[in-house]
């Protein structure tokens, strides 16, 4: 029997979400999509931001309720997949399970209790029949919370990292180092390191136009973000990419810990256990504790060029052979099947 699955999430290309739902499909299941983007973005931005922060408002309202028509609409499901609950409704979930007879399953790749949190959510937890986290550090949390099973996963990449010839091509790189996220105070401090070896230096992401407009020095370095095709082309620019981990919140690797590596950069990223784990340390990526060592890595890397190429070429190979989201979503994938088998 063909599994038939409505998955709720913000389906826009380039975004996690949509490679998700894309292996659902890749191995058979039919998948029902509910895109969460025009409730979560359109309409005024102030209020927007609003309901966003308060997790209130006419748009979560009507977000629940064309949910479960949704539902309705979609005949026979055998799961639910939601994709960063924040905004569903604890009596809305329960609604769809007692309607369907499907198993809820929740996914998020971001941390739901330390920086993402959502009293929805919470209250939520104990209903869904399987939690899939990428955060260690909060495992015990869902458990405490309620959750009926807690399965942990790596992050991933897509098919973008494969597709685009750049990816591939690890010499004849343009700029020095590259890094791609948000402006984080964390961030600011440790790229103002990097740059003091080189000035050959890009970063992108929210935040870092406004940093490039108050500090002059950041001009011609800091630019806006970058999606869709974009995102690993300008990876794919960098002899080294930075793997850097959020101080908001216990992080010890994040998607940018594969998709740097899967780009052709060399990753240079802050040493963790499970980066270790991930990566044979100077052989598929070199990690750093200090501003001291960052500098000495980036010193020695971008003057002995055939190294640096060969850290590269091993990282790519190790991240598109082991953690594309066809990898990484295996165990879940199989272990929803048979826990739907077992009804």
């Amino acid at each position: 029997m063909t599994m038939r699955v409505l998955s709720i999430g913000e389906f826009w290309e380039g975004g996690t979400c949509l490679e998700r739902a894309k292996e659902l499909a890749a191995v058979g299941w039919n998948v029902v999509q509910f895109d969460t983007t025009p409730y979560k973005r359109g309409g005024n931005r102030i209020r927007a931001g609003l309901q966003h922060r308060l997790l209130w408002g006419p748009d979560v309202a009507r977000f629940n309720r064309d949910v479960l028509q949704a539902a309705r609409a979609a005949g026979r499901l055998d799961v639910v997949w939601v994709d960063k609950g924040r905004w569903l409704h604890a009596n809305v979930l329960d609604e769809l399970k007692r309607s369907t007879g499907a198993l809820a399953v929740h996914y998020t790749p971001d941390p739901a209790f330390t920086v993402h949190n959502s009293r929805h959510f919470d209250a939520s937890v104990p209903l869904y029949d399987l939690c899939i986290t990428n955060k260690r550090y909060e495992l015990e949390t869902y458990r405490s919370k309620g959750a009926r099973e807690v399965l942990f996963t790596w992050q991933g990449i897509d098919d973008r990292f494969e597709r685009i010839a750049d990816c591939g091509r690890i010499d004849s790189r343009p700029v020095d180092v590259v890094f791609v996220g948000h402006a984080e105070p964390h961030y600011v401090t440790t790229l103002e390191s990097v740059r003091s070896v080189t000035e050959n230096l890009r970063v992108h992401g929210p935040g870092w136009e406004r940093i490039a407009r108050r500090r002059p020095a950041w001009q011609g370095i800091a630019a806006e973000p970058v999606w869709a095709d974009a995102f690993p082309a300008t990876l794919a620019r960098g002899r080294i990419g930075m793997g850097l981990l959020s101080k908001l919140c216990p992080d010890a690797f994040t998607t940018r810990s594969f998709e740097v590596p899967a780009a052709g950069a060399m990753l240079l990223a802050e040493r963790t256990a499970d980066h270790q784990e991930l990566f044979q340390e100077d052989r598929e990526a070199v990690f750093f504790d200090s501003a001291d060592e960052l500098r000495d890595k980036l010193r020695y890397y971008l003057s002995r060029e055939a190294i640096r190429r060969r850290i590269a070429e091993a990282g790519r190979a190790r991240v598109l052979a082991n953690y594309h989201w066809r990898h990484v979503l295996a165990p879940a994938i199989r272990r929803i099947e048979e826990m739907r088998f077992a009804q």
